[in-house]
Protein backbone atom coordinates (compact mmCIF):
# COMPACT_ATOMS: atom_id res chain seq x y z
CA UNK A 1 0.00 0.00 0.00
CA UNK A 2 2.82 2.19 0.75
CA UNK A 3 4.96 1.34 -1.87
CA UNK A 4 3.69 4.02 -4.11
CA UNK A 5 4.96 6.82 -2.13
CA UNK A 6 8.44 5.78 -2.97
CA UNK A 7 10.89 3.33 -3.18
CA UNK A 8 13.63 4.41 -0.24
CA UNK A 9 12.67 4.62 3.38
CA UNK A 10 11.43 2.79 6.17
CA UNK A 11 7.58 2.33 7.18
CA UNK A 12 8.48 4.24 9.95
CA UNK A 13 9.35 7.36 7.48
CA UNK A 14 6.22 6.91 5.40
CA UNK A 15 4.19 6.89 8.18
CA UNK A 16 5.68 10.20 9.75
CA UNK A 17 5.22 11.84 6.54
CA UNK A 18 1.93 11.13 6.34
CA UNK A 19 0.95 12.65 9.22
CA UNK A 20 3.03 15.44 9.03
CA UNK A 21 1.31 16.07 5.62
CA UNK A 22 -2.58 15.46 7.55
CA UNK A 23 -1.25 17.80 10.46
CA UNK A 24 -0.58 20.53 7.66
CA UNK A 25 -3.56 20.25 5.90
CA UNK A 26 -5.62 20.51 9.22
CA UNK A 27 -4.00 23.86 10.40
CA UNK A 28 -4.41 25.14 6.72
CA UNK A 29 -8.28 23.92 6.84
CA UNK A 30 -8.16 25.66 11.00
CA UNK A 31 -6.81 28.64 9.44
CA UNK A 32 -8.76 29.34 6.80
CA UNK A 33 -12.33 28.54 8.95
CA UNK A 34 -11.38 30.95 11.69
CA UNK A 35 -10.45 34.02 9.22
CA UNK A 36 -13.59 33.09 7.10
CA UNK A 37 -16.21 33.35 10.04
CA UNK A 38 -13.98 36.71 11.52
CA UNK A 39 -12.20 34.52 14.36
CA UNK A 40 -9.10 36.01 13.17
CA UNK A 41 -7.07 39.42 12.60
CA UNK A 42 -6.22 42.50 13.90
CA UNK A 43 -8.88 43.67 17.22
CA UNK A 44 -11.15 45.89 16.25
CA UNK A 45 -11.28 44.57 12.56
CA UNK A 46 -13.71 42.11 14.31
CA UNK A 47 -16.27 44.42 15.97
CA UNK A 48 -19.33 45.19 14.42
CA UNK A 49 -20.14 48.60 15.31
CA UNK A 50 -17.87 51.79 16.44
CA UNK A 51 -18.76 53.66 19.63
CA UNK A 52 -21.38 55.55 19.43
CA UNK A 53 -21.61 59.26 20.99
CA UNK A 54 -24.23 61.77 21.24
CA UNK A 55 -24.32 65.56 21.58
CA UNK A 56 -27.56 67.75 22.22
CA UNK A 57 -27.13 71.15 19.75
CA UNK A 58 -29.75 72.62 22.34
CA UNK A 59 -27.60 71.87 25.83
CA UNK A 60 -24.42 70.24 24.40
CA UNK A 61 -25.06 67.34 26.33
CA UNK A 62 -22.40 63.94 25.81
CA UNK A 63 -23.53 60.57 25.94
CA UNK A 64 -23.63 57.45 25.18
CA UNK A 65 -26.89 55.38 24.75
CA UNK A 66 -27.53 51.97 24.49
CA UNK A 67 -28.43 49.73 21.72
CA UNK A 68 -32.04 49.83 22.83
CA UNK A 69 -32.56 53.82 22.95
CA UNK A 70 -30.83 54.11 19.29
CA UNK A 71 -32.99 51.65 17.47
CA UNK A 72 -36.33 53.41 18.74
CA UNK A 73 -34.49 57.15 17.79
CA UNK A 74 -36.85 59.24 15.33
CA UNK A 75 -35.39 58.83 12.15
CA UNK A 76 -34.46 62.67 10.67
CA UNK A 77 -33.06 62.14 7.21
CA UNK A 78 -31.93 59.69 7.51
CA UNK A 79 -29.78 60.41 11.02
CA UNK A 80 -30.91 59.07 14.51
CA UNK A 81 -31.86 62.08 16.66
CA UNK A 82 -32.55 61.24 20.17
CA UNK A 83 -34.21 62.98 22.66
CA UNK A 84 -31.82 64.75 25.29
CA UNK A 85 -31.12 63.00 28.46
CA UNK A 86 -30.09 66.34 30.62
CA UNK A 87 -32.45 68.88 29.33
CA UNK A 88 -35.40 66.73 27.86
CA UNK A 89 -35.08 68.48 24.38
CA UNK A 90 -37.15 66.49 21.76
CA UNK A 91 -35.16 64.77 18.45
CA UNK A 92 -32.12 67.21 19.59
CA UNK A 93 -28.91 64.89 19.92
CA UNK A 94 -27.25 64.09 17.06
CA UNK A 95 -24.37 61.17 16.52
CA UNK A 96 -20.79 62.71 17.23
CA UNK A 97 -18.15 61.06 14.66
CA UNK A 98 -13.91 60.21 15.30
CA UNK A 99 -12.19 62.96 13.60
CA UNK A 100 -10.00 61.08 10.44
CA UNK A 101 -6.66 62.71 12.29
CA UNK A 102 -6.52 62.62 16.14
CA UNK A 103 -9.93 59.99 16.47
CA UNK A 104 -11.26 61.93 19.23
CA UNK A 105 -15.37 62.75 19.02
CA UNK A 106 -17.25 65.85 17.91
CA UNK A 107 -20.17 66.80 16.53
CA UNK A 108 -19.69 67.98 13.00
CA UNK A 109 -20.79 71.42 12.33
CA UNK A 110 -22.59 70.39 8.99
CA UNK A 111 -24.79 68.20 11.32
CA UNK A 112 -24.71 71.16 14.23
CA UNK A 113 -25.96 73.65 11.13
CA UNK A 114 -28.47 71.04 9.52
CA UNK A 115 -30.09 70.50 12.39
CA UNK A 116 -30.26 74.29 13.05
CA UNK A 117 -31.87 74.71 9.76
CA UNK A 118 -34.38 71.79 10.50
CA UNK A 119 -35.61 74.14 13.97
CA UNK A 120 -34.54 71.28 16.18
CA UNK A 121 -33.11 73.84 18.55
CA UNK A 122 -36.54 75.66 18.82
CA UNK A 123 -36.30 78.23 16.72
CA UNK A 124 -36.49 77.82 13.07
CA UNK A 125 -33.65 78.81 10.81
CA UNK A 126 -32.93 79.69 7.34
CA UNK A 127 -31.06 77.39 5.39
CA UNK A 128 -27.39 77.90 5.87
CA UNK A 129 -24.26 77.52 3.79
CA UNK A 130 -22.00 74.96 3.64
CA UNK A 131 -19.65 74.42 6.57
CA UNK A 132 -16.37 72.69 6.68
CA UNK A 133 -15.82 70.09 9.33
CA UNK A 134 -13.15 71.25 11.86
CA UNK A 135 -12.01 69.14 14.76
CA UNK A 136 -11.97 71.36 17.52
CA UNK A 137 -9.38 69.43 18.91
CA UNK A 138 -6.65 69.04 16.12
CA UNK A 139 -8.28 71.87 13.63
CA UNK A 140 -8.67 69.28 11.05
CA UNK A 141 -10.66 69.83 8.24
CA UNK A 142 -12.32 66.40 7.52
CA UNK A 143 -13.64 66.36 3.93
CA UNK A 144 -9.89 67.79 2.73
CA UNK A 145 -8.49 65.44 5.32
CA UNK A 146 -10.19 62.40 3.75
CA UNK A 147 -10.06 63.30 0.14
CA UNK A 148 -6.53 63.67 0.36
CA UNK A 149 -5.97 60.19 1.96
CA UNK A 150 -7.74 58.63 -0.75
CA UNK A 151 -5.43 60.35 -3.27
Amino acid sequence: MFEALGESGNRKTQYLMIALLIVVILAASAVTVVRFFGGGGRAGRTRVARELKFECVKCGYQFEPDEKTVSSAEICDEMPALDCPQCEAKASCFQMLPCPKCGKYYLRQSVRRWALARGRQGSPASQPEAAADICPYCGTDSGKYLSEARR
